[in-house]
């Protein structure tokens, strides 16, 4: 089941709506593999170059915030040496994948907008 994003030109700062399907978990982990890895590590434990997406540190520095905060840092600043190359749909994606390295995939099962995202926080 694909999952669907509205992404508002608001959000975003575009002046029309997208609508973007979340990149299947094969391609959210090749993404993940050709372009966070070389900073996160290849099993999301962390590198020189940047934290860990999974396990307690990653719990630590995320709970209480939302789906959403993930979403936006990716979208906005990621990857680091090359920020904004990383689209709607492969956002959502990485967020899907980041989740079910965290044991969390099925929190993501029934958005429909980015403004979805901010009610599924990072759980502790």
């Amino acid at each position: 089941m694909k999952t669907f994003v509205w992404v508002f030109a608001s959000t975003i700062g575009l002046s029309s709506p997208i609508v973007a399907t979340a990149a299947p978990g094969a391609a959210a982990a090749a993404l993940y593999g050709s372009v966070c890895s070389a900073c996160h590590g290849s099993i999301f434990a962390g590198g020189s170059r940047g934290p860990a997406l999974k396990g307690p540190s990653f719990v630590a520095h995320w709970k209480g915030k939302s789906a959403y905060d993930l979403y936006s840092l990716i979208l906005l600043t990621m990857p680091s040496d090359n920020p904004g190359i990383v689209n709607e749909k492969e956002a959502v994606g990485l967020v899907e994948e980041i989740f079910k390295q965290n044991g969390l995939k099925g929190s993501l099962k029934h958005v429909k907008s980015a403004e979805d995202l901010k009610s599924i926080p990072i759980p502790k």
